[in-house]
């Protein structure tokens, strides 16, 4: 019979079961039944698990449990050559954070109100559940997927205040578990976020609330979404995983601690995860399914060191080519946030892998596996054929030099096995994690990693990493070698490089490590002269350009009240201010991210900073767009007049309301599926287009006012109707005075060619009033548009607003141009980079310039 040794049972406690028998019995085998493992399936000693048998009892011991070991567990023995079994029941008892709330808060509409039902989930473990709720009544049981049962409770009317339902549960177990669903009555009067008519799953909510609704199918978790104190939505946070890959990762889990037979789990499993990762269904689609799936390797890679699981090759090469397609994926900000969900993911990828070439199986000759991110190279060393040397297919090169005399003496007990991996693009999963020796500079990681694991522990091994440098680097004196260290960042891992010497040579790194470690990680570490030297220029130009800014806002309204006495001044001031006013917010929040950037980031106050910089700088190109457009308003449409209020409403709407709206839509469309931003830079992301809802924008804008810049020059240059008058005039006069030298005989003439022009001018003027008075009108309009031109303060109010539109627009056009080409000529980037950068704090410098140098007459900035 078996019987309970614990005193209680509880979660995460130890649980024991005594198998006792009074007759000597064999072979003894526990097994376990429940609702997840529907077949027997067998325990073994593993991480949770233990067995001690003797010939008249058996112990099992459960370390650590949880829900999942609740079940039938029963044990076979052979007593007298038949096979004979018992068996016992272990019902753990059920938790208020076992318990899941659908909807975990709910807001109803104090009017219109439908209905809503409330429901309590728990994982079906077999127990038979009595659930009450308060207040209500005995609820009903709905089957929900595959593994929970939940309990609902349906709500016809609107409770008269806000309400707090709980749920009950009393079990197998004596003890009782409880959860409350809020339930938030909307009164009239009060903010809401109103039902979202693209996702009407989206239901009404109360300002200052959170709403909470399921994953979709297929996905395991919630999506939250919360209503801020002004009744909007904000953006929903996605906590989704694929429902098989999160089974798959808690089979590992069991397996590794002692539920299944290894042996046979693991190749099993790899195969399985390879489907998830490499075939054609979207298993993996989101951050938390690539953590899973690493979790997974992690967990099956420590299952078979810890029961001493021979892999062999096929199913090695498996796991490289599931380790190579995680490396692969580029999903949006992917990388960002799984550091975000789990600092330690990087050293449990590189572990697993670490774990599996330890139980590789023995070669006996040199072997290859080869994946797009991962190269696999077995060296089997004998004393007859040693090398100096090996090379991996890698580019640029890699050569591993170890010294022969201490492999003479290690192959004299046998041969010297050495598996070498090269891994491309782990600096990405690994995080920037810096130890005491690399403090004090920034660092950048390169991509290519090498890992080798030898199959004998001996100290005093030296290994010699070369790698040949990049082909651009003018300086070979820019790399370290150090080492990744388990232990560094609270066991989250870091780099070190305390156990690794750096020679450089020609254009080669040469690493030389000391370690007793199995495992080594090097990398070279570029310092961060030149690095830095672009960062200090870059933080540099926008200090100086908010200290411009700041010194343009104060200049703008000291001289206010002095300068603005038009309509034009007036409109070009107010555009003045705004441009240097979103110059600055913008500027600050580039400073504010950068400082984001430099400590532990979050996600939530880099899409904020990225939204900021996208609204005020691309707000600041818009009323650039202002001043061209009523430049060109003021020289070609000159009879068109606005009146002020009219004015201002145009200005806002152009400068304000346009950014706001390109801004939201923006994040609207790229935040939902977690591509708004690029974490590098909290900006937008470049990878999906994001980035052109600004770009595109600003170079439109900026063309724009070349064109108005280059319709100015021409009117500008465009002789006036004054001027033309004064010429004709001029050379009147002129003939009069060298007709009146002549003689009488042709002043008799002259007097009756006067005559006749008389005559001919009052015919003239008869033809003229029988004209339309259309005509006239459109006469008398293109002649008092010129006079605008003309007048002397309107003139010099259009030029002040020209000149700094020329100059500006220039440079602005030419800084976008030079950040396009950045993206496409990688071989001068260096130098268009700083050139660009001049430029862009030009831009804010010629504000204060044009102030600090003019006396008296406002401009207007772009």
């Amino acid at each position: 019979m078996i019987s309970l040794l614990s005193s209680t049972i509880s979660i995460g406690s130890q649980v024991q079961l005594l198998f006792n028998s009074t007759k000597e019995v064999t072979n003894v085998r526990w097994f376990i039944k429940n609702k997840y493992w529907i077949l027997m399936t067998e325990l073994y000693n593993g991480a949770k698990i233990s067995i001690e048998t003797s010939a008249f009892n058996s112990t099992l011991t459960i370390r650590d449990s949880t829900r999942m070991w609740g079940g039938q567990y029963i044990c076979n023995f052979i007593y007298k050559n038949l096979y004979w079994q018992v068996n016992y029941t272990v019902d753990f008892p059920l938790r208020s954070q076992d318990i899941t709330n659908i909807p975990a808060r709910a807001s109803l509409m104090s009017n219109g109100f439908l209905g809503i039902t409330l429901e309590c989930c728990v994982w079906d473990d077999g127990q038979n559940y009595t659930v009450l709720w308060d207040p209500g009544a005995m609820s009903s049981v709905v089957l929900r997927g595959t593994w929970n049962l939940c309990y609902t409770l349906s709500i016809t009317t609107v409770p008269a205040a806000d309400t707090n339902f709980t749920c009950r549960f009393q079990g197998n177990v004596e003890q009782v578990a409880e959860a409350q669903i809020s339930i938030v009555v909307i009164q009239a009067g009060d903010l809401y976020c109103p039902q979202d008519v693209f996702n009407p799953s989206w239901k009404e909510t109360k300002a200052g609330y959170d709403a909470e609704i399921l994953c979709p199918e297929g996905k395991s978790g919630t999506i939250t979404r919360s209503c801020n104190l002004y009744g909007w939505w904000a953006f929903p946070y996605f906590k989704c995983q694929d429902i098989k890959v999160l089974s798959l990762l808690e089979q590992a889990k069991w397996l590794k601690g002692g539920l299944g037979m290894p042996a046979t789990e693991i190749p099993l499993m790899i195969g399985t995860l390879k489907y998830y990762t490499m075939g054609r269904g979207q298993y993996v689609s989101t951050s938390w399914d690539v953590t899973a799936a690493i979790q997974a390797l992690y967990t099956i890679s420590l299952a078979a060191i810890e029961n001493n699981i021979v892999i062999r090759v096929a199913i090695m090469s498996d796991f490289i080519a599931v380790c190579s397609q995680i490396l692969e994926y580029e999903m949006p900000n992917l990388w960002y946030n799984i550091h975000y969900e789990d600092p330690a993911i990087g050293s449990k990828f590189t572990q697993s892998l670490e774990n599996m070439l330890k139980v590789l199986e023995p070669q006996t000759k040199d072997l290859q596996i080869i994946a797009p991110n991962i190269e696999l190279n077995v060296l089997v060393l004998e004393s007859s054929t040693l090398a100096s040397y090996s090379t991996l297919n890698v580019n640029p090169r890699v050569q591993m030099f170890f010294k022969s005399t201490a492999l003479q003496e290690l192959t004299q007990t046998g041969n010297l096995t050495m598996a070498s991996l090269a891994i491309n693009k782990l600096s990405k999963l690994l995080a920037n994690n810096y130890g005491d020796s690399l403090k004090g500079s920034d660092h950048a990681i390169k991509d290519l990693i090498l890992m080798n694991v030898f199959n004998i522990n001996q100290d005093g091994i030296d290994v010699i990493f070369e790698r040949a440098s990049d082909s651009n680097k003018t300086k070979v004196d820019l790399s370290r070698c150090v080492l990744w260290d388990y232990n560094l960042f609270d066991g989250n891992g870091g780099w070190s490089a305390e156990e690794c010497v750096t020679y450089n040579k020609d254009n080669l790194t040469v690493c030389s490590c000391s370690h007793q470690m199995s495992l080594s990680l090097v990398t070279f570490i570029p310092t961060a002269q030149e690095e830095c030297r672009w960062k200090s220029l870059s933080l540099f130009s926008r200090s100086t350009s908010i200290a411009s800014l700041t010194l343009s806002l104060i200049i703008y309204l000291v001289e206010w009240k002095f300068i603005v006495k038009t309509l034009i001044s007036f409109c070009h001031q107010l555009s003045a201010v705004n441009i240097a006013l979103c110059w600055l917010i913008a500027d600050l929040c580039y400073l504010g991210s950068s400082c984001i950037m430099s400590t532990t980031p979050t996600p939530d106050l880099c899409i904020a900073a990225a939204f900021f910089k996208h609204l005020f700088y691309t707000a600041a190109s818009f009323w650039m767009l202002f001043e061209g457009l009523f430049l060109f308003q003021q020289l070609v449409l000159g009879f068109l007049k606005l009146q002020k209020k009219a004015l201002v409403v145009i200005m806002l709407a152009i400068g304000y309301l346009c950014p706001l709206i390109i801004a939201l839509v923006t994040l609207s469309l790229y935040h939902p599926s977690g591509t708004y931003i690029n974490a590098d830079t909290c900006f937008l992301n470049v990878d999906n287009g994001a980035i052109n809802t600004f770009s595109a924008p600003v170079l439109l804008i900026s063309f724009m006012n070349i064109f108005v810049v280059i319709v100015g020059i021409w009117k500008l240059m465009k002789p006036s109707q004054s001027e033309k008058s004064e010429e004709g005039g001029e050379g009147s006069a002129k003939e009069r005075l060298e007709e009146s030298a002549e003689g009488s005989t042709i002043e008799s003439a002259e007097e009756s060619a006067k005559q006749r022009s008389e005559e001919r001018a009052k015919e003239r003027l008869e033809e003229r009033s029988e004209e339309s008075a259309e005509e006239q009108a459109k006469e008398r309009m293109e002649e008092r548009s010129e006079e605008t031109i003309e007048g002397g303060d309107d003139k010099e109010d259009l030029i002040a607003i020209f000149k700094p539109l020329l100059i500006l627009t220039t440079i602005f056009a030419l800084t976008w141009v030079l950040q396009l080409a950045m993206s496409v000529m990688c071989g001068v980037q260096g130098f268009l980079d700083f050139i660009s950068t001049l430029l862009n704090s030009f831009q804010r410098l010629h504000i204060s310039h044009i102030h600090l140098s003019r006396s008296g007459r406002p401009y207007c900035g772009d």
